[in-house]
Parts: C-alpha cells; sequence; structure tokens
C-alpha cells in the first residue's frame, strides 16, 4: 500500500498539486451543507457522534468538503488556483461488501479558484493516470516512459513492440 501512496502523491507533485490534510472529525453540519440533507452520504452513510459539549461531529466521509473548508479559512495566503491532493482514511457507514469498506483510503485532487474547463482539465488529466493506481495496488506493475500520457501506460508483461511507451 506504501507504494500506491507514494506514487500517486509524485503523480500529485507532477501536476502541481500540494498535500493538505484535514481533521478525521467535522462538524456534522459541513456535510450536511455540501451534499445536502437528504443525500445517502448524509442520511444513511456518516458516522455521527455528539461530542460532550452537545456537538454534532462526524467521520470523515468525503473528502472535498473539509478541503473546501480549510482552504476558505486561510485563501489570503494560498496562490490561486489552490491545487491540493489528499491521501487519506475516509469512513462510510455501510454494510461491508466486495470492493466497499466502512474505512478506506481515498485519494483526491482538488482545484479552487479558477474559471472555466481549464480547472475541469487540470482534474481529469491526472484522473487517467489515477485510474492505473487501482492496479499497482491489485500487484500490476507498469512501464512508463518519461512524459507519457496516461494511455501510453501499458503492464509490464506486454511486449516492447506493441506499444510506443517502450520506446527509450
Amino acid at each position: 500500500m506504501r507504494a500506491v501512496y507514494d506514487r500517486a502523491a509524485v503523480l500529485a507533485r507532477r501536476y502541481g498539486y500540494r498535500y493538505v490534510e484535514t481533521p478525521v472529525f467535522e462538524a456534522t453540519e459541513l456535510f450536511a451543507r455540501s451534499s445536502g440533507s437528504t443525500s445517502d452520504v448524509v442520511s444513511k452513510e456518516m458516522y455521527t457522534f455528539e461530542d460532550r459539549r452537545g456537538r454534532s461531529l462526524t467521520l470523515r466521509p468525503e473528502g472535498t468538503a473539509p478541503v473546501m473548508r480549510a482552504y476558505l479559512a486561510t485563501m489570503q495566503r494560498h496562490p490561486s488556483p489552490f491545487k491540493a491532493y489528499y491521501l487519506t482514511h475516509m469512513y462510510r457507514y455501510a454494510r461491508p461488501q466486495e470492493g466497499r469498506y466502512r474505512e478506506h483510503r481515498q485519494f483526491g485532487i482538488e482545484v479552487f479558484g479558477s474559471e472555466g474547463p481549464a480547472a475541469d482539465v487540470e482534474v481529469i488529466w491526472p484522473g487517467g493516470e489515477r485510474q492505473k493506481l487501482g492496479t499497482l495496488a491489485a500487484g500490476k506493475t507498469w512501464r512508463v516512459r518519461r512524459g507519457a500520457a496516461p494511455e501510453d501506460m501499458i503492464p509490464a508483461s506486454t511486449s516492447k513492440s506493441t506499444s510506443r511507451s517502450a520506446r527509450p
């Protein structure tokens, strides 16, 4: 798992994203506002607790809302657009099943403070490479030429003559 984390971090930094870490517990209102109080995540899948002072707290079920909260609290200190990534634990209250766990690790990237389609492209492009990370976790090895596009990644067992990415 450490190798997958390391590769994800290298990928994010290659595209100019900076690491951000948010608290495991957040105010429940943060997720109710961002996801909508009637969404499945809020109504069925959050671990929500009341602390000793009567505040409603929730274990982090997703990454965007906490990163946005942290950004808004400190945005005057950050460049625009703000590009961040996280590799962290998420918690969902759901029946465990194949490939879906109550506690899981998630890699995510966010871009704030940019208008138009450029920000969408900045999130989508590394996403193509990010999909390959799941396969890395499954034990496959990938060979990539420096600067190669995501579609140029090929399994190391593939013949060199079948792909452009095998060229030096």
